[in-house]
Order: structure tokens, then C-alpha cells, then sequence
């Protein structure tokens, strides 16, 4: 027990001064490696969040509708990152919506999102965190 706080007190004596020292406004790391994109859905995918192979689908499925977690999306803009895809995670009906008009296969949206995720199948990506807007067709 003693020694459990001992480390507690040389951890925070070592992790005090530190964010102490810190500069009181840094620019968010978050911004500096986000890009904003144009892209559009193309699949809705089922058995990201199990272990179970990937299914994809492009027509809403109403049976289907509470098993999808994941979405594809291929980016149209900017130039640099077109035809690359990202693949998004969704956390359900309950949590996040209905998948089908949460995002729209066949149409485009702009929202930001980090550059490592870009043409990546990690669905690290949230689809229902930030900002989108949805572009007309």
C-alpha cells in the first residue's frame, strides 16, 4: 500500500510540473490533422464492430436496418485525396439513427475528418460525430 502511493506522489510530482508548463492556448492537434472532404456514401456495411467478414450493401434493407455499423464512403474533393475511400463506424438505431437517412447512397456531403483515416477501412470514424452537410445532388 505504501509503496502504491509512493508512485501515485512521483507520478503526479513528474506530471504536475508538466502541464503546468505548458502554453495556455496550442492550436488543436485534432484541426492541424483534419482535412475537410466532399464524399459520398457507397456501401453500408455490416459486421465492422464483430469479428464476422464484412458485408456490403447498396439499397436499404429494412431487416437489415439494426445490424448495420459501418459505412464506405469514397471522397470526391479535395483533388488529392479523390477515389481514396474511409470507412466509418455507426453505433446503432438507438444511438446513432437510422443508418439509411443518416447518409444517403448516391449523395455527396462535406464534413472533416483526420487525414490518417482517409483511405483506411479502420472505422475509427464516428457517423454521427462533427458536422456534416449534405451537398444538393
Amino acid at each position: 500500500m505504501v509503496y502504491r502511493l509512493g508512485l501515485l506522489l512521483v507520478g503526479l510530482a513528474i506530471f504536475l510540473p508538466c502541464t503546468s508548463a505548458k502554453p495556455d492556448k496550442l492550436p488543436s492537434q485534432r484541426e492541424e490533422e483534419s482535412v475537410t472532404v466532399v464524399a459520398e456514401p457507397k456501401f453500408y456495411v455490416i459486421g465492422v464492430l464483430r469479428a464476422d467478414e464484412m458485408e456490403l450493401f447498396k439499397k436499404p434493407d429494412r431487416e437489415r436496418m439494426l445490424e448495420v455499423d459501418g459505412f464506405i464512403f469514397e471522397v470526391i474533393r479535395p483533388p488529392e485525396y479523390a477515389g481514396r475511400i474511409i470507412g466509418m463506424h455507426h453505433d446503432g438505431v438507438l444511438a446513432s439513427g437510422n443508418p439509411y437517412t443518416l447518409w444517403v447512397i448516391g449523395r455527396r456531403y462535406e464534413f472533416k475528418i483526420p487525414k490518417n483515416n482517409i483511405g483506411q477501412l479502420s472505422f475509427r470514424p464516428c457517423s454521427v460525430h462533427g458536422k456534416r452537410k449534405e451537398l444538393p445532388k
